[in-house]
C-alpha cells in the first residue's frame, strides 16, 4: 500500500511480477525489490533505536547475497541520507569482502556504541530522536533490589512472627523434617489430622527445599508445626524472592527496553502479594523463580525464532524441577510443546521433553512403585479438580474457603474407607466428571463464575484474610491491572512478542480454569507477568506504534 511517501511511489515503480513456480499458466505476483525489501529494514531498524535483532538479521541476510554499494537506489532513501549511507556502506563492513577504513566503526560497533549510551543515560548522535534515560539503570535496579529485599525481611522478621500456620504450611514442615531425620517423604503416624481428614501427599521439590535450608540452620530443634514460621526459611525465601524480582526485571526488558526492565524492578519489589509470599511455607516463591527461569531460558527459541537446543534443554529441566515443585507446570508443558508443534520446531520439542524427562523420569517411577500407578507429582490432583468441579463449588477458592466443601469431602472419604491415596485421585475424579457430563448447563456457568473470579480478586478464599491483608492485595492488583492491559495489547502488536512469557500466563489461566481460581494460584505467575505487561506499557509509551509507510511484519 502507497503511503504518499516518495519512498512508497518509486518503489511501486521497481516492482516485478514473477511466478512462484515456473509452469505454464501459473499466475505472476507483485514483488518488492532487494533494494526496497534492505531500506524497509534499515528504516525499520533505525526507527526501534539500532536494537531490533531481527531487522538487523535480515539486513546483514540481503547484504550477504548482494553487496550495498548495488542495492542503493538513488533517491529514494526513507531514512537520513547520509546515515543510511554510512550502514550499508562497505566501510560499514557488512558487504562481502569489504574491508572497513581505517577509523571507521562497523555497524555492530555502533549498535554497541548506542547500548552503551543507553545504560549511561546519555543521547547518541545517531538517534537524535531518542529520549535519553534519565537516570543510570545500573544503580536503580541495585537499589531496587536492596529494596526489595529490605522489605521482604522486614515483613518476615519484623511483623509476621508466632502468626498460626495454615494446614498446608503444617504438612510441608512435618515433610520437611522427615526427610531431615531420614524417613523419607513420609508423614509421622498415625497420617491423619485431627477432625478425620487425612495428610495430602505433596510433590517433593519444595520439601527438599525447606529440608535443606533446616539442615544447614541446625535441624527442627525447637522448632513448631503449628505456630510460627522458622526464621532461616523467611531469610532464605526474601533472597530467593529478590532473584524472583530480577527475573521479571530481565523479562521486561528483554520485551520493551531498559526503562521497563527499571520499571518492573521496582514494581515487583514493593508489589505486596510478593513481599508477604516470602514469610509463608509455601512453595509460591520458589515456584516464581523456577517458572520465570524457564520464561528467560525459553526467551530465545520462542520470542526471536533461535534454534539454541542446549538452552531449551536446560529450560525443560528447570521445568521438570518446577513441575516437581508445583503440578501446575504441567500446564505450560502442555501449551509450550504444543506452541512448538505448531511452527514445527521438532528438534527444540524433543530437547525440551528430554530435558524435562531427566528430572521427572526417576520421581514417576518412584510414584510407579509406590502407588501402582502413572502419577506425576502427588495423587492429589482428584481431590483439587473435584473442589472446582462439583454441584456445591462456587468457582473460587480452596476448602479453606468453602467449608461445606470440606465437610463433603469427608463424607466422601468416610464412605470409602479402605482405598488408598491413588484410589481416592481417581473416585475424585470420577465424582468431577459425572458432575460435568449430568449437568452440562451448571458446568458451564461454574466456568463462566471461574472466569471472573479469575480477573476480579473478590471470591471466597480472599475474605478469609483480615481487611489489612485483603485490601493491600486488591488495591496492588488492580493497580497494576490496566496498565497491564495496555501493555498487552502494545506487546502483541510488536516484531516479537515475549512468546514464551505469554503462554506461561496462559497456563496459569488455563489451571485457574479447570480447576479454580484462588489466590495462591495467581501470585506465582498471573502477578509477575501483569506487572512485566505493566512495565512494558510505561516502557513504551514514547515509543511510535508503528512506523509510517511500512508494514510492522517488514
Amino acid at each position: 500500500m502507497c503511503r504518499r511517501r516518495p519512498f512508497e511511489a518509486s518503489s511501486f515503480a521497481r516492482v516485478r511480477h514473477e511466478a512462484l513456480r515456473r509452469e505454464p499458466g501459473n499466475p505472476k505476483i507483485p514483488l518488492a525489490s532487494a533494494e526496497d525489501v534492505l531500506l524497509a529494514k534499515l528504516e525499520w531498524y533505525r526507527r526501534g533505536g539500532d536494537t531490533s535483532e531481527r531487522q538487523w538479521d535480515d539486513v546483514k541476510g540481503l547484504l550477504r547475497v548482494e553487496p550495498g554499494a548495488r542495492l542503493i537506489p538513488q533517491g529514494a532513501n526513507p531514512l537520513d541520507n547520509s546515515a543510511a549511507a554510512a550502514i550499508i556502506s562497505p566501510e560499514s563492513g557488512l558487504c562481502p569482502g569489504a574491508v572497513p577504513s581505517r577509523g571507521a566503526p562497523t555497524l555492530p560497533e555502533k549498535r554497541s556504541s548506542v547500548n552503551q549510551a543507553r545504560r549511561t543515560g546519555e543521547a547518541h548522535p545517531a538517534n537524535p530522536a531518542d529520549p535519553p534515560l534519565r537516570w543510570a539503570v545500573r544503580p536503580l535496579i541495585a537499589t531496587a533490589l536492596l529494596t526489595g529485599l529490605i522489605l521482604r525481611l522486614a515483613f518476615g522478621l519484623g511483623y509476621w512472627i508466632d502468626k498460626p500456620l495454615t494446614l498446608d504450611e503444617q504438612e510441608y514442615l512435618l515433610l520437611a523434617q522427615s526427610l531431615v531425620e531420614g524417613r523419607g517423604l513420609t508423614y509421622p503416624s498415625p497420617s491423619v489430622k485431627p477432625g478425620g481428614a487425612r495428610h495430602f501427599e505433596r510433590p517433593p521439590g519444595y520439601p527438599v527445599f525447606l529440608a535443606g535450608v533446616m539442615t544447614l540452620s541446625g535441624g527442627f530443634a525447637g522448632v513448631r508445626h503449628d505456630v510460627g514460621v522458622p526464621r532461616p526459611v523467611k531469610v532464605l525465601q526474601s533472597i530467593v524472592g529478590v532473584v524472583a524480582v530480577l527475573l521479571i526485571g530481565l523479562i521486561a526488558r528483554r520485551a520493551a527496553g531498559q526503562r521497563a526492565g527499571a520499571i518492573a524492578v521496582w514494581i515487583a519489589a514493593a508489589y505486596p502479594p510478593l513481599v508477604w509470599s516470602c514469610a509463608y511455607v509455601l512453595a509460591e516463591t520458589l515456584y516464581t523463580v523456577l517458572a520465570f527461569t524457564v520464561v528467560r531460558l525459553l526467551s530465545d527459541a520462542f520470542d526471536q525464532g533461535r534454534s539454541n537446543g542446549w538452552r531449551v534443554c536446560a529450560a525443560g529441566l528447570v521445568t521438570g524441577a518446577a513441575l516437581l515443585t508445583r503440578e501446575a507446570m504441567v500446564f505450560f508443558l502442555v501449551v509450550s510443546v504444543l506452541w512448538l508443534v505448531a511452527h514445527r520446531r521438532w528438534r527444540l520439542v524433543a530437547a525440551f521433553l528430554a530435558g524435562a524427562l531427566v528430572i521427572m523420569l526417576p520421581w514417576t517411577m518412584r510414584n510407579a512403585f509406590v502407588h501402582g500407578g502413572f502419577v506425576v507429582g502427588a495423587p492429589h490432583g482428584g481431590v483439587t479438580f473435584w473442589t472446582g468441579n462439583n454441584e456445591l463449588a462456587q468457582g473460587e477458592g480452596d476448602m479453606a474457603a468453602n467449608p461445606v466443601l470440606r465437610r463433603r469431602s469427608r463424607e466422601i472419604e468416610a464412605q470409602n474407607p479402605g482405598l488408598s491415596a491413588r484410589e481416592l485421585d481417581a473416585l475424585y475424579y470420577r465424582t468431577a466428571l459425572a458432575f460435568i457430563t449430568s449437568r452440562p448447563f451448571s458446568w458451564v456457568w461454574l466456568e463462566v463464575r471461574k472466569v471472573f473470579y479469575t480477573i476480579v480478586p473478590i471470591g471466597p478464599s480472599y475474605r478469609l484474610h483480615s481487611p489489612l491483608y485483603l485490601g493491600a492485595s486488591v488495591v496492588s492488583y488492580l493497580g497494576v491491572l490496566p496498565f497491564a492491559v495496555a501493555g498487552f495489547l502494545r506487546l502483541v502488536r510488536r516484531d516479537r512478542p515475549p512468546i514464551a512469557l505469554l503462554l506461561m500466563a496462559l497456563s496459569a489461566v488455563l489451571l485457574s480454569l479447570v480447576f479454580f481460581p484462588q489466590e495462591r494460584f495467581r501470585i506465582p505467575v498471573i502477578d509477575p507477568a501483569l506487572i512485566v505487561c505493566a512495565a512494558c506499557w510505561w516502557g513504551l509509551r514514547t515509543a511510535p506504534a508503528a512506523v509510517p509507510g511500512a508494514s510492522p511484519r517488514a
